[in-house]
C-alpha cells in the first residue's frame, strides 16, 4: 500500500518566490517518487515522512502525521514520551520516524515539567526496515542530544537503550476504537482517490515555539538542523534580507550612518530565499554558531555616487531616492 503524503502548492517556495527552486523534498526522498512538477507518486510512497522533515516550508504533509496530535502529546503529562512507528509499536500512530526534526524533539523535552521530559525514540528496526531513515535518524539523535547535554537536560534515549524502558499500556476506549477504523477507512479511500492536496502540514515551526520557547545555546555549537548566516563585505546594506525572510529570522538595527544585522537560528528554517534574492551575492548560509540572537555584521550605509548623500539602496541602485528622481524627470 502507497503513502498518503501531499504538497500544498501555494506553500512550496517555488511557488512563493522567484529565485529558491528549492528541491530538498526530492533530493530526501528515498524512494525517488516526487517528480520535477512536485506532484508525488503515491503509489511508490511509503510514508517515510523525510519529505516532511526536509521540507523548510512546511509545506508538506502526511494523513498520518497530525499537528494536533503532537501538540496533545506536548500539552500532556506522559513521560517518558516515546515516538516509535506503528510497524513495531502497536500504540504508535507514525507510520514512521523519519518525519522527526530538531525542533519536535526538542519541544517534546522542554514541554514537560520544569521544562524538562525524558524523550524515547525506538529506532531499533530502522536499519533493517529504512536505512535512509535510520542513518538520518541517528544524526538526529546524536545532534540534539548534544544540545541537551549543553543545556543541561534529561538526554534522550534511543538505540538498545529502549529495551530498557517500561512502558505504561495505554486503556483504548470503545470510541477511540471506532475513531482509528474510521480513521484508517479515510486513509484507504484519500489514498485511492490519489488526492495529493488534502494533508494538512505539520506545524513544527509553530510546536518549537509553543513549547520551547525558553532553549537557547550561547556557546558554539555544531548542527545541521540549525542553521546560521553570514554576510559579506560585499554588502551594501539594502536590507533587502530582513524584509523577505519568511520566519523573521533577520532583523537589522538602523544606527544612522551604519546597519547592524541579527539573526535568530531558532526561527531560520535554512530555506535559503535571502541568500537567494541578495542583490550583491552577499549572503551565505551555514550551519548556527550558536542556538539564540546573534550580531551577524555591521554594514556601511552607501553615499549616493551623485550628491554623495548616505541612502538606503533598493537593490543594486546607485543614487538616493532624490537623485534618482531627479534622472527619471530630466
Amino acid at each position: 500500500m502507497g503513502g498518503m503524503v501531499g504538497i500544498q502548492q501555494e506553500l512550496c517556495l517555488n511557488n512563493r518566490y522567484e529565485k529558491p527552486a528549492c528541491q530538498l523534498c526530492r533530493l530526501h526522498c528515498p524512494q525517488g517518487c516526487i517528480h520535477g512538477d512536485l506532484q508525488i507518486d503515491l503509489k511508490r510512497c511509503d510514508d517515510c515522512g523525510l519529505c516532511l522533515s526536509a521540507c523548510p516550508a512546511e509545506a508538506i504533509g502526511g494523513a498520518a502525521y497530525s499537528g494536533e496530535s503532537l501538540d496533545a502529546l506536548m500539552k500532556s503529562a506522559e513521560s517518558p514520551l516515546f515516538f516509535s512507528c506503528c510497524r513495531q509499536d502497536s500504540q504508535s500512530g507514525w507510520p514512521c520516524l523519519g518525519f522527526l526534526d530538531a525542533r519536535l524533539l526538542l519541544a517534546s523535552v522542554y514541554s514537560g515539567p520544569e521544562e524538562d521530559r525524558q524523550v524515547v525514540v525506538d529506532d531499533r528496526a530502522c536499519a533493517r526496515c529504512k536505512p535512509a531513515v535510520a542513518a538520518y535518524v541517528q544524526e538526529l539523535l546524536r545532534d540534539v542530544g548534544e544540545m541537551l547535554r549543553a543545556a543541561g537536560k534529561t538526554p534522550l534515549i534511543h538505540g538498545e537503550a529502549v529495551g530498557t524502558v517500561k512502558r505504561r499500556e495505554k486503556q483504548v476506549s470503545r470510541r477511540s476504537f471506532f475513531t482509528g477504523m474510521i480513521g484508517e477507512a479515510l486513509h484507504v479511500v484519500r489514498e485511492i482517490a490519489g488526492n495529493n492536496t488534502c494533508c494538512e502540514a505539520l506545524p513544527r515551526q509553530a510546536l518549537f515555539a509553543r513549547h520551547a520557547g525558553p532553549f537557547s545555546l550561547s556557546g558554539p555549537i555544531s548542527t545541521k538542523f540549525f542553521f546560521g548566516i553570514a554576510i559579506s563585505d560585499a554588502c551594501r546594506a539594502c536590507g533587502l534580507c530582513t524584509r523577505i525572510c519568511p520566519r523573521q529570522a533577520i532583523t537589522v538595527q538602523d544606527q544612522g550612518q551604519i546597519l547592524e544585522f541579527y539573526h535568530l537560528p531558532q526561527n531560520c528554517t535554512g530555506c535559503g530565499v535571502c541568500a537567494a534574492h541578495c542583490p550583491q551575492g552577499a549572503l551565505s548560509l551555514g550551519p548556527a554558531p550558536a542556538l539564540a540572537k546573534y550580531h551577524v555584521a555591521t554594514r556601511p550605509l552607501p553615499r549616493c555616487i551623485r550628491c554623495g548623500s548616505l541612502y538606503q539602496p533598493v537593490g543594486k541602485q546607485v543614487l538616493c531616492l532624490e537623485c534618482l528622481w531627479k534622472e527619471t524627470c530630466d
